[in-house]
């Protein structure tokens, strides 16, 4: 039998009241069920506590040292506490983020700006790098959350789809569009600036077309979005890419998308988090964040469709 913390506040209480009734009334629970846990830490400490009379209670030589010892107690209980709930409310500490070009570009500046303004006690430390070396930070555990395009979940990490699209065939606002009832073949058969095979959301596409036997008619194989985006709006090329990468450009009319009919490419964009980490409060607090940021970006791009 143990003795718990509601029975050493129960003890204090009696003594500062002075009597049961008193303590009760304070605590709001009734004189027999605060009888009971006296008597209970009474046994489980094997020494008599208090003693009744008139005018109400006093304390044993056992039920002295009991007090000291339970005020003490109490009172850094309280006091953790307290500092409990201010890190909740004013985190500390450092958290790690990572995301590949792509998705660091689309939302990794509101979130840094977002989780800076809010929380100026984390040290927020931010990685860029190709996704495969974000999938190896996340599973030796050197970063907290990461941001990745179609992950496949794996034994040392947690993911949540924040974001499902469709891939879109995307050209410049000069671009000739492909005339209404193009054949996907004819689509594809126009020129496309693309990533090379090594690199996801190529081998996305080329696995959605597996069993069409369709040849792609690739110009340049560019590993850097930022590059595809710009041969695109200058009219070097079509490419194929989901709309949420390109909403600038569409909400500016640089360029246009539009859906490949007959053919679902569907990407995912995840927020991963490291299963061998703690979940700190400045973890949650900006994995909330990006998952904002996300939603933002995601309403931005049906504004443009």
């Amino acid at each position: 039998m143990n003795v718990d913390i509601r029975q050493l506040r129960y003890f204090v209480r009696i003594v500062e009241t002075g009597s049961f009734s008193k303590a009760s009334v304070d605590l709001g629970i009734a004189q027999s069920a605060l009888s009971y846990q006296v008597r209970e830490m009474e046994a489980a400490l094997h020494a008599q506590l208090l003693v009744r009379h008139r005018q109400g209670v006093s304390l044993t030589e056992a039920g002295r040292a009991v007090l000291e010892r339970a005020s003490v107690i109490i009172s850094e209980i309280n006091a953790l506490r307290s500092e409990v709930s201010a890190s909740s409310r004013f985190p500390s500490g450092t958290v790690t983020f990572a995301a590949p070009p792509t998705p660091a570009k689309l939302v990794v500046p509101q979130v840094v700006e977002r989780f800076r303004q809010q929380f100026p006690n984390v040290r927020l430390v931010v990685r860029e790098g190709p996704s495969g070396a974000v999938r190896d930070w996340l599973a030796s555990g050197t970063i907290d959350v990461g941001l990745l395009y179609d992950f496949a979940i794996g034994e040392k990490t947690n993911a949540v789809v924040l974001l499902t699209e469709e891939m879109h065939f995307v050209g410049a606002a000069g671009a000739s569009r492909p005339p209404e009832g193009a054949s996907i073949e004819e689509i594809l058969a126009l020129p496309l600036v693309l990533t090379e095979r090594s690199y996801e959301w190529r081998l996305t596409v080329e696995r959605a077309l597996a069993d069409r036997q369709i040849r792609l008619n690739v110009s340049a194989e560019v590993n850097s979005l930022a590059t595809i985006r710009e041969l695109v709006r200058r009219n070097f090329a079509y490419s194929i890419l989901p709309q949420s990468v390109l909403y600038p450009e569409l909400a500016s009319g640089e360029v246009w998308a539009m859906a490949l009919a007959g053919l679902r490419i569907p990407v995912t964009l995840n927020l991963v988090r490291a299963a061998n980490r703690p979940v700190s409060v400045a973890s949650r607090e900006l994995q909330r964040i990006i998952s904002e940021e996300v939603a933002k970006l995601e309403m931005e791009s049906l504004r443009n469709n």
